[in-house]
């Protein structure tokens, strides 16, 4: 083993769904024998994993905020300075590039940038960023990666997107996905009271910029249209400000009855709840690069706890899931999804054959495969 000790780097907080990732590698490379550390923001908020054997480090810091990232570069810089790593490996945004990139200048340590997503174009499009900063921002991002040793795209689309900004071809290795864990929680935690009937389960952030609304209109379209009872569980937090409008949206639809929202939980307790879906869903539609690249954790995770996924046929869905043979992807309309959930639950043999071929494939994104391509290039 040529390397020894790692530093895994992230302007998020411990709950945020990023996380998952991180988490998984650290345990993945600390059971190879690594000296791992994982450096992200520091959180008042509950932590959604626990007994982490790798060194935890948090410092101040903020994911959508100009102060907040300088403050965590800042923080950052000086702790890299007074730490020794093997390997720097940054994850998107630039926040934990930057100092990553000015220790290596005076250490020659490697750096790995990891893009898991277009994350300026997104922060554009949800309004957690200004339009007049993203031609800036992209540019200047480009021009990091290209002073790295390395660069991670999440998807073949990411790389394709990186090279036509400009980014060294030699550079770009793709790693697809945030991969799973081999084993699963067992059994289902009663914190947690899972609703009678037949569950309709999401997992993830909940907001307008991520279609959720869709979701809950499709749903009452079914819920009106079916004799059955069927509940939909959303388990995530919302978005900033969003609470409201989605308990006002679902009182509207005159469905807050069948519709519960966990809000944010730990991880594992995230992972028992879907084992409990019987139909799981994902709903995104138009062509945007920072949804086409995308490689979703839910829907890995969907596929390890052999859920039966019903999803558009967004691109970001399509870089993982086969309609008809792992998942049942539908037209980009509340009116076609919900017949897909519809489908799904009227056929029962189709939904056993989904669920099956969903947890043979989810093999292909275990921790332990990531970690194999991910120590090939801190090797490299």
């Amino acid at each position: 083993m040529s390397l020894s000790k790692i530093a895994i780097v992230q302007n998020v907080p411990n709950n945020d769904h990023r996380m998952v990732h991180s988490d998984g590698i650290a345990r993945e490379l600390v059971k190879r024998g690594y000296d791992v550390e994982v450096i992200i923001q520091k959180s008042s908020l509950s932590s959604q994993f626990n007994e982490t054997p790798y060194k935890l480090t948090q410092i101040p810091g903020k994911t959508y905020s100009m102060k907040g990232q300088m403050c965590f570069m800042i923080s950052l810089y000086s702790h890299l300075r007074r730490n020794k790593y093997d390997v720097i490996h940054a994850k998107n945004p630039v926040s934990s590039l930057i100092p990553s990139l000015l220790v290596q200048s005076l250490s020659k340590k490697k750096v790995i940038y990891d893009m898991r997503g277009l994350w300026i174009d997104f922060a554009v499009y949800s309004n957690k960023m200004s339009e007049h900063l993203k031609d800036f921002l992209v540019s200047l991002e480009v021009i990091l990666m290209n002073h790295t040793t390395s660069v991670i795209a999440i998807s073949q689309e990411m790389k394709k997107v990186l090279i036509e900004r400009g980014v060294e071809q030699e550079k770009l290795r793709v790693i697809v996905g945030a991969g799973v864990n081999s084993v699963l929680p067992s059994t289902h935690s009663d914190k947690y009271p899972l609703p009678e009937g037949r569950i309709i389960g999401y997992v993830g952030t909940i907001s307008r910029s991520r279609n959720s609304d869709k979701i809950i209109q499709a749903f009452q379209k079914l819920k009106t249209e079916s004799n059955e009872d069927l509940n939909l569980l959303m388990v995530g937090p919302f978005s900033i400000n969003e609470d409201q409008y989605f308990t006002r949206l679902v009182e509207n639809l005159k469905i807050s009855q069948n519709v519960v929202f966990t809000g944010f939980i730990p991880h594992d307790d995230a992972l028992s709840l879907m084992s409990n879906f019987d139909v799981a869903v994902s709903y995104h539609e138009g062509s945007y690069d920072f949804f086409n690249v995308a490689v979703p954790t839910k829907i890995l995770e969907y596929l390890r706890t052999g859920c039966c996924i019903v999803a558009t046929n967004q691109k970001m869905y399509e870089n993982i899931l086969t309609d008809g043979v792992n998942a049942l992807l539908t037209n980009q309309t509340v009116e076609d999804f919900s017949e897909g959930i519809r489908y799904v639950l009227e056929n029962p043999a189709k939904a056993k054959l989904l669920r099956k071929n969903a947890h043979m494939m989810s093999s292909n994104f275990l921790f332990s495969k990531i970690v194999d391509k991910l120590i090939q290039i801190y090797n490299g």
